[in-house]
């Protein structure tokens, strides 16, 4: 019986990690509209004391979900780096699910409102003063997490990729 490398199970565990990680970032508070006190999740619910948060939630957007799903799936490429399945595939997976992951944390982190809020919220609330909402610590979780997820993947993937495309050395040479 051969004994397998104990590395590819660790990274595979971190990655599960990473994965579980960034799944419940999108549940954390991503953005904050200060004047009105009011706190929106990833998942589109609000927090805002002394008013009915139902009636705002109705304009709420959920880019949670992208981050959801992004740990969803790193949990998966994990579960199969820790069972010793698909080894170049789940290098794919990981490097993809980063990639995703960081453009859209990035995307949410550089312009909360775009993301947290459908089209009537951000009509109705151009142009007052102190509307805008500032991103929160989950999309930084989520986007820190997601580099993360991006460097594991590629490097499982690059040393295959450097391998498969080195020049061959002749016989004679």
């Amino acid at each position: 019986m051969s004994k397998r490398p104990i590395l590819p199970t660790l990274l595979g565990a971190l990655a599960a990690v990473l994965g579980l990680i960034e799944f419940v970032a999108a549940f954390l508070r991503w953005g904050r509209i200060g004047s009105l006190d009011m706190n929106i999740s990833g998942m589109g619910s609000v927090s805002v004391p002394g008013a009915d948060a139902k009636s705002i939630e109705s304009f709420t957007a959920m880019p949670g979900i992208v981050t959801a799903i992004v740990g969803l799936v790193a949990i998966g490429a994990g579960a199969l780096a820790v069972v010793d399945r698909a080894p170049r595939l789940r290098g794919w997976i990981l490097l993809l699910a980063g990639v995703a992951g960081t453009v859209h944390a990035a995307i949410a982190a550089a312009d909360p409102e775009r993301l947290l809020f459908d089209d009537s919220w951000r009509s109705a609330a151009d142009g007052q003063a102190g509307s805008a909402a500032t991103a929160q610590y989950g999309i930084y979780l989520a986007l820190v997490v997601a580099v993360l997820l991006l460097v594991q993947g590629a490097a499982a993937v690059l040393p295959g990729l450097l391998r498969q495309y080195r020049p061959r050395r002749s016989a004679a040479g």
